[in-house]
């Protein structure tokens, strides 16, 4: 009888093990079973006159999301510049008719350089980053949840801002 509860013991506790590491696998550590991509990311020109390409391989999932978390990093290439001002938090994206409706916090705007020329830049880098996504023809700008008329003073961010080729070097 105690070699019989034994055996169901070891099984219960080999399948227990089973599950746990099957979840880790799966659910706990995604990002070792996420096919490497390569993604077009565009940060400022050395003359912030525009946008220029960066090529990246990302190992995650390629989302919204993950996009701007790249771009909030900034470049790896030595003759670009970052966008998106230090200490900035994407609150979060959704993608919605073709829109992504991307939601920065009050960093955004609290910690930007200033002037037309970074605000540019940092519009159209998201706009250009995020286009490359079949999924995203435009982009909407929030602040902390909010959709504000001019959110650096500049331009005007109260509706969906499409690509323009003036600002982005292909």
């Amino acid at each position: 009888m105690r070699s019989k509860s034994f055996i169901i013991g070891a099984v219960v506790g080999l399948v227990l093990l089973g599950s746990a590491f099957t979840f880790y696998s799966y659910v706990l550590a995604p990002s070792q079973h996420a096919e490497s991509r390569q993604v077009t990311l565009y940060f400022a020109n050395s003359q912030v006159t525009q946008v220029a390409p960066e090529k990246r391989v990302l190992s995650v999932e390629v989302t919204p999301e993950a996009i701007v978390f790249e771009l909030i990093k900034g470049p790896q290439t030595a003759d670009l510049f970052p966008t998106i001002p230090q200490g900035t938090r994407l609150l979060s994206v959704k993608v919605a008719d073709r829109i992504a409706y991307v939601n920065f916090s009050r960093e955004a705007k609290d910690n930007h350089s200033g002037g037309s020329a970074a605000e540019l830049m940092l519009v159209y880098s998201v706009v250009a980053s995020l286009t490359e996504l079949p999924e995203v023809a435009e982009l909407q700008f929030l602040l902390e949840g909010v959709i504000e008329p001019s959110i650096w003073g500049h331009m005007n961010t109260d509706l969906p801002i499409p690509p323009d080729d003036n600002f982005i070097a292909r």
